[in-house]
Order: structure tokens, then C-alpha cells, then sequence
């Protein structure tokens, strides 16, 4: 089986982001030519290649496909910063709109992204006594879109808050 020759977390509209199989890498059934090559560690073979395969799908299908920074400025949020396996992805892919404090969505072009695998992980980075918060998916403003909303709340006072999420 041949590897894919594009980058699987690359989208577009005609061919939406996604997480690797195990296909997109050559497959996991590798054979030997007998006698070649030796396992003396010098040359690839099968059975080390099979595992590789596997061991990065396995990866490929825990990490995030992306990391946002959020924080606020005057009460207006910003995305300050993105990690995505799509090094071409930047700040300016993601926009935020402010749904009054303590509330904040995020949104992207759905073929940006591979289809969330689990709902986002939320992480606070204010020294802010935030007690109740949240994330969970929301109705995005376009149908091409996907969206977030994060909820910060300080006793029952929203609260705007900086928070980095991390997209499945």
C-alpha cells in the first residue's frame, strides 16, 4: 500500500483537514523479501515499519489539532496565539466573538480542522479566582464554520478571563 502524497491536517474546501489513517502512511502490512533486509538494526524492516505506522496513527489520534490562546484587552477578546499541526494555520484563521463577559466563541472554517474527536480542553491562564467554567461546541455563524464558547464565571458573576483551548 503507498502512502497518501498530501498532508492529511492540511484542508481546503474541496478537501477538508483530517487525522491520519493508517492508510495515509503506508498501512501496517509490510512484508519481508526474503533474505533481505538483516534485523541488526542497520536497515529498516517490515515488522519496524508496521510498528512506526501504527505508532503514529496512535499519536496522530490523541493530540490536539489545535491549541488557541485567548486573552482580553479593555474586555474585547484577542486570539494571541495558535499552535496547530498545520504550521500554515495562523491567528487570523480563528476569529472571537465577544458574547459579553465571561463569554467568548471562537469560531473556524470547518476544512480547517480535522471533525472534533472529543469536546475541547479548557485551561485558564489568568491569576483570577475563577470558580465555574466551561467549553463546549456552539451554533457557528456560517454554515462552513465550527465553533466554541467558553464561559467564565467568578461565584455567578461572568467574567472575562484569558483561557488557552485545546481542539481534538
Amino acid at each position: 500500500m503507498s502512502a497518501a502524497t498530501t498532508f492529511t491536517w492540511i484542508g481546503s474546501l474541496e478537501a477538508p483537514a483530517r487525522r491520519p489513517s493508517l492508510d495515509d502512511i503506508g498501512g501496517d502490512s509490510l512484508e519481508e523479501r526474503a533474505p533481505y533486509p538483516p534485523k541488526d538494526g542497520t536497515k529498516p524492516y517490515a515488522d519496524q515499519l508496521n510498528e512506526r505506522a501504527r505508532q503514529i496513527r496512535g499519536a496522530a489520534a490523541t493530540i490536539p489539532a489545535a491549541v488557541v490562546y485567548v486573552r482580553f484587552n479593555a474586555g474585547a477578546p484577542i486570539v494571541d496565539d495558535v499552535i496547530t499541526v498545520d504550521s500554515n494555520l495562523t491567528t487570523s484563521d480563528f476569529d472571537v466573538i465577544d458574547n459579553g463577559a465571561g463569554d467568548t466563541t471562537i469560531e473556524w472554517r470547518t476544512y480547517l480542522l480535522p471533525p472534533m474527536s472529543v469536546r475541547p480542553l479548557l485551561t485558564l491562564s489568568d491569576d483570577v479566582e475563577i470558580d465555574r467554567f466551561r467549553v463546549f461546541t456552539d451554533t457557528p455563524s456560517g454554515a462552513d464554520m465550527t465553533a466554541i464558547r467558553v464561559v467564565t464565571k467568578l461565584i455567578t458573576v461572568a467574567t472575562d478571563c484569558a483561557f488557552t483551548v485545546a481542539i481534538f
